[in-house]
């Protein structure tokens, strides 16, 4: 171990002394222009990418853009490989030289909303709405110590999430904070470190993980969740990523995870990823990579597989397992899958043993096709996508192992669950389809129709009343109940309709507008319509 640190410390530092004109280490934000521009060149160049997923360092980026070259990029998409170019070449820091870099930026916004009858929305939509209402204002500061080392902060001054949804002040129509039980007590929301290089990088912080590029969100890991602790060190060259992740879900709640990404070919992508949802203080022996199965571990332990709590449950070790495929058979088309499950049992297990068909499965998956073509004016993207969730997807026999994260708000006391992949929640089918004319770092328009079917175990899972004598809503394990094997939509379901247009403009390279219109009609366990309907405008000082 000791020597394995000595290499990873020189592999970042023998660059130190030397002239380097990208910075590693410097981390680049969810919503850069960069992601969206990875993924159009990819598709229009006949190339898949494993930049599909965020945040991600500079260094790394820049790795994945060297898979591609001129002679595989269209003509039409050439001043989009150009702008790409210049961005890898450099940064213009407020202030730099050899060893040390500085940068800080203010950002000022201001957004009205109103939504009608939000209780007729999909419960998604509340964070989704939240994510995307900006800070009134924030100071993104990056201090980098030589092109390796990056320490960044985003000092943010917004509501928060209760206050942004159900405050009975205006609070609830724009985004400035000035009720004293609607500011956002934990600050940060996003900060941490980066150690980078050309071909490895560590990162600790705090803000949004994902994991793969789709409508409905990540199977594996999505941002809707928006500030996760977390840590991630990875190795990677164009064609190969391997990487680790610890995610904190509740202060003694942890995810580990491990995931390997590959591009055989040009055109296919594939990645294979495993996690494990420990409820107990946090135990190294889940960073061993070579260990695939840790939960068999804990399944197995008599220390773990008891209750914590009082009757909380009787294993304190979930589990995930996901694959993703990405394929671009011709230039501007894209076929993509993503899977995810919890647990599934075998026509051998259910033969074997009686108690088996007592437990559900917990699994899901989406698959879409999306095809881009670009344009003088721009680059054109239609998508159509299917979503599949079991009833039972990413839920243990108790809370504290299945997969969602939670938080009580410092200020408001208020409790926020919010799964942590598959965020549209067990129980659901659906059907996306999205038509996008975009231009990274200028414009972008949306058109997108969604229809859901939603069963009722997510919310008889998020509902005190519902919980039995293990404080879960779950079925029985000593006995056959038909729950456990219910079927998408299960109980009295709800069927979601839903019409939005979403618009960005940027006037000047400091100005930028947005605006948006949601339209939801609801029928099935409860009927009615929900309209949400926002505008901001952005102003950044350089």
């Amino acid at each position: 171990m000791k020597r394995l640190c000595t290499v990873l410390v020189l592999s970042f530092l023998c660059g130190a002394f030397c002239a380097a004109d990208t910075p590693y280490a410097l981390f680049v934000e969810n919503d850069h222009w960069i992601y969206d521009a990875m993924h159009i060149l990819s598709v229009e160049s006949r190339k898949t990418t494993l930049a599909d997923r965020q945040p991600l360092s500079k260094g790394e980026l820049a790795e994945y853009f060297s898979a591609f070259d001129n002679a595989s990029v269209p003509d039409m998409s050439m001043p989009l490989y150009r702008m790409m170019q210049g961005y890898f070449s450099g940064h213009p820091f407020l202030y730099s030289n050899k060893y040390l870099s500085f940068d800080v930026n203010g950002v000022f916004a201001l957004q009205g909303q109103y939504v009608h009858k939000r209780e007729n929305e999909v419960r998604l939509d509340r964070f989704l709405r939240y994510n995307r209402t900006p800070a009134i204002a924030s100071a993104p500061m990056h201090v980098m110590f030589t092109p390796y080392v990056n320490f960044w902060v985003d000092v943010a001054l917004r509501g928060n999430f209760w206050a942004n949804e159900w405050h009975p002040s205006y609070m609830r129509y724009v985004n400035i904070p000035l009720v004293e039980n609607g500011l956002e007590g934990r600050y940060p929301i996003r900060a941490g470190a980066t150690f980078s290089n050309s071909f490895c990088s560590v990162s600790i912080g705090r803000g949004q993980l994902n994991i793969g590029r789709s409508l409905a969100g990540s199977m594996l890991l999505a941002d809707t969740v928006d500030r996760l602790d977390h840590m991630t060190a990875a190795f990677f060259v164009k064609n190969l990523r391997f990487s680790m992740n610890v995610l904190e879900i509740d202060p003694t709640r942890f995810v580990f995870s491990h995931e390997a990404a590959f591009r055989p070919l040009d055109w296919i992508s594939v990645r294979l990823y495993e996690g494990s949802v420990v409820n107990a203080p946090f135990d190294p022996k889940y960073l061993n990579p070579m260990m695939i199965f840790h939960n068999y571990f804990g399944w197995l332990d008599p220390s773990f597989n008891k209750s914590k709590a009082g009757n909380s449950g009787t294993s304190l070790v979930g589990c995930q397992l996901g694959v993703t495929l990405d394929i671009v058979p011709i230039k501007g088309l894209r076929l993509y899958g993503q899977y995810g499950q919890n647990q599934f049992q075998t026509f051998l297990e259910l033969k074997q043993s009686p108690a088996a068909k007592n437990i559900p499965n917990g699994l899901g998956g989406l698959a879409g096709i999306e095809y881009i073509h670009p344009f003088s004016f721009g680059h054109l993207s239609v998508t159509g996508e299917f979503l599949y969730a079991s009833p039972w997807m990413y839920i243990m026999e108790n809370k504290y192992i299945s997969l969602y994260y939670h938080r009580t708000e410092m200020i408001s006391k208020r409790a926020i669950d919010i799964w942590l992949a598959n965020p549209y929640g067990p129980d659901t089918m659906g059907c996306f389809f999205q038509c996008a004319l975009i231009e990274p770092a200028k414009y972008k328009a949306k058109f997108k129709y969604r229809f859901l079917v939603k069963g009722d175990i997510e919310d008889n899972f998020f509902d005190p009343s519902k919980e039995t004598d293990k404080d879960i809503y779950y079925p029985p394990s000593d006995h056959y109940d038909p729950i456990a094997q219910a079927k998408t939509p299960s109980g009295n379901p709800a069927y979601f309709h839903t019409i939005s247009l979403e618009g960005s403009y940027r006037v000047i390279k400091q100005l930028e507008l947005n605006a948006g219109l949601n339209w939801t009609m609801v029928s099935g366990r409860k009927s009615g319509h929900a309209v949400d309907i926002y505008s901001s405008i952005k102003y950044t000082i350089r």
